[in-house]
């Protein structure tokens, strides 16, 4: 039975179209680095690839995170050491004003320090990192703490009857994880609106030459280091849990860096070798086209 000329052309065609194709996939390959460089190539692949990707985005952006908050709590770490050295101040100047050979006077320069102290406690209260302020809960854009006359304006540690915090309840967090915050801030209000009680009634009791009620604060002033002291500890385990995440993101980076490889890039000797032996195969089906057309004649298709 003779076969129909249209047929062995259009087989000729088909072979040769393909072993091309096969040698363009190849060029590409060594060409790009890469397994996949459509779609079409392998979506079950592509897929993969994408989800890879999109974890190490948001692993990165975990990272970020965690630099930042470490800033923040190193921040809060000096901060409360600052508070920790006023209070000792305070305690010291309390301390020396109760000795009986201190008279009014004394103890009126003793509460300008006092005075002097509680303006500089407001301002380490009032801390911020790159302008977010980091004892003011979730309201980080604006200073927490201000101090406040009778009249109920803006004063200083010399007249202020008391402290208001314009933060709120919440302590600023940052994500470490899809599922996982950490508290960076602080409720500025549980830190320091009590302590700076003590230090308007230790100002006001050397004023009036209060011995008692000097004395009385000495002791308040004791319980705000210990809690300054709390602060701090919380603030190292703080650091440790991010220490911690950092590690477990920077293994997770590794290992999902090398999956993506594995699955988007090409062993490049592997494929030069690939694409010789697709070039091989082109160039035989080219040669072999050749032969079976010139053998035949015309009337071996009649």
């Amino acid at each position: 039975m003779k076969v129909a000329t249209n047929t062995i052309y259009n087989q000729i065609r088909e072979r040769i179209n393909w072993a091309n194709e096969e040698l363009n996939k190849a060029i590409d390959a060594v060409t790009n680095g890469q397994k996949i460089n459509k779609l079409s190539d392998d979506p079950f692949r592509l897929a993969q690839i994408l989800e890879s990707k999109v974890e190490l985005s948001d692993m990165r952006q975990f990272k970020k995170n965690i630099e930042m908050g470490e800033v923040w709590l190193y921040a809060s770490e000096s901060s409360i050491s600052g508070v920790q050295d006023r209070i000792v101040e305070a305690r010291t100047t309390a301390l020396e004003m109760v000795n009986d050979n201190k008279n009014a006077g004394d103890r009126e320069i003793g509460a300008m320090k006092i005075a002097e102290l509680m303006q500089d406690l407001v301002e380490v209260a009032n801390t911020d990192v790159n302008g977010r302020y980091i004892f003011a809960g979730t309201k980080t854009d604006q200073p927490p703490f201000r101090m406040i006359n009778n009249q109920g304006g803006e004063s200083n540690g010399t007249v202020s009857t008391r402290v208001e915090y314009l933060g709120d309840s919440k302590p600023f967090e940052i994500k470490t994880d899809k599922n996982l915050t950490v508290e960076v801030g602080n409720d500025g209000a549980v830190m320091f609106n009590s302590m700076f009680d003590t230090f308007i009634r230790l100002r006001d009791a050397l004023k009036n030459n209060d011995l008692d009620g000097i004395q009385e604060e000495i002791t308040t002033l004791n319980d705000h280091y210990e809690d300054m002291a709390s602060f701090g500890a919380s603030v190292g385990f703080k650091l440790n849990r991010l220490e911690f995440r950092t590690n477990v993101i920077e293994e997770f980076d590794l290992t999902t860096q090398k999956q993506l490889s594995d699955l988007s890039e090409i062993d490049l000797a592997e494929a030069i070798t690939n694409m010789q032996t697709k070039q091989l195969a082109y160039q035989a089906s080219l040669t072999a086209s050749t032969k079976v057309l010139s053998s035949k004649s015309l009337m071996d298709y009649l």
